[in-house]
């Protein structure tokens, strides 16, 4: 591990600290803030339709690895369709977060790792998950670095999963985001489909318990949308 990687890991691990110790940030993305639970029911909703109508196949055969999983959430949201949570596994760089997922989830395997150098063999899953990972990370190297680690343990055909902003936060630093052409710079030659999703949270949370009502009717604006969902297959 060089200096400037070691620098941005204890960069990322302050900062996810520092949300932790936030209010409003627990607050923003509690399960009882209503514009958090909008937010996240359309993207479980789409997350599903997805994988169900993208051609992967079966979810019941797939070896499905969740990278940055935090608390297990994205892959328990598979099992409903059909993931078996034997097959499905974890990694994330905070230990209090794989700590909870464990707790939640005690059949899907989850393990703390720095995705620089993922634990598993090549090839060794048929799906990887992304879900606001590489935003969060603003050293270049380090996003090639597990962009490669992503696509070694990746199988031949497999798909990769992706869900993170595509816009930067004005009001975050540590957060910088990644549009379509750094997205295919980091996975050249990768195939598939890209859609924009979610209500741009600050503009969703500003309707309150009303958000329930006026979230279709925001979503329908594809400029109000801050995060793109991919489904990529690796050739």
């Amino acid at each position: 591990m060089t200096k400037k990687s070691d620098s941005e890991l204890h960069r990322i691990r302050d900062t996810y600290d520092g949300y932790k110790h936030s209010q409003e940030k627990q607050r923003n993305w509690s399960d009882q803030s209503p514009a958090n639970a909008a937010m996240v029911k359309e993207r479980d909703r789409q997350v599903r339709r997805v994988l169900t109508q993208s051609g992967v196949g079966e979810l019941s055969t797939k070896r499905i690895l969740d990278v940055g999983c935090g608390f297990g959430n994205n892959l328990a949201n598979l099992i409903p369709v059909g993931a078996v949570p034997e097959m499905m596994a974890g990694v994330d760089l905070l230990d209090d977060r794989i700590e909870v997922a464990k707790e939640r989830h005690p059949d899907i395997r989850f393990q703390v790792a720095n995705a620089e150098y993922l634990p598993f063999e090549n090839g060794s899953y048929d799906i990887v998950m992304l879900f606001t990972v590489f935003t969060s990370i603003l050293d270049s190297e380090m996003k090639q670095k597990i962009a490669s680690e992503v696509n070694r343990v990746l199988a031949k055909n497999g798909a990769l999963l992706w869900y993170d902003f595509r816009f930067d936060n004005p009001k975050n630093k540590n957060v910088r985001g990644i549009g379509l052409k750094e997205l295919f710079a980091l996975f050249p030659d990768y195939i598939g489909s890209v859609q924009t999703l979610t209500v741009i949270p600050p503009l969703a949370r500003v309707f309150g318990s009303a958000i329930s009502v006026v979230y279709p009717l925001l979503a329908a604006f594809p400029f109000l949308r801050s995060h793109y969902l991919a489904l990529l297959r690796k050739p």
